[in-house]
């Protein structure tokens, strides 16, 4: 979960510097962050969903699943809708920034060995 997150924030990062040689820059940055806090909170309610999950039998588990999928769309589309009501952030950009949780998933390898390493030099 740590990996995910700090992928999706150096994600935000990244994304965040770049935005800031656009036009309108305040209110894309508010929607690319919309969209990366979107992100970072889908990934935490998967791996509170994941883990109840594992605890279930079969049945429960697959139902348990589909349940917390369809929660975690519905906040998506929720936080969306409140973003494009209230006009505070490009919506577009913030779509952008809700990919900050698959940019995170493909370069959790690289962030793993980063953490595994700082972590294991430390103990020695």
């Amino acid at each position: 979960v740590l990996e995910l997150i700090i992928g999706c924030v150096l994600f935000g990062i990244a994304g965040a510097l770049i935005i800031l040689f656009f036009p309108d820059r305040i209110y894309n940055e508010i929607g690319y962050i919309w969209g990366v806090a979107v992100s970072i909170a889908m990934t935490l309610h998967m791996y509170r969903s994941l883990k109840i999950s594992l605890e279930l039998g079969e049945q429960g588990a697959l139902k348990n699943i589909r349940l917390t999928y369809a929660k975690r769309v519905t906040g998506v589309l929720i936080a969306f809708a409140v973003l494009a009501y209230t006009g505070m952030g490009n919506v577009i950009t913030g779509v952008i920034g809700l990919f900050a949780l698959k940019v995170a998933a493909y370069i959790q390898p690289i962030t793993h060995k980063i953490l595994e390493r700082k972590f294991t030099r430390k103990g020695r």
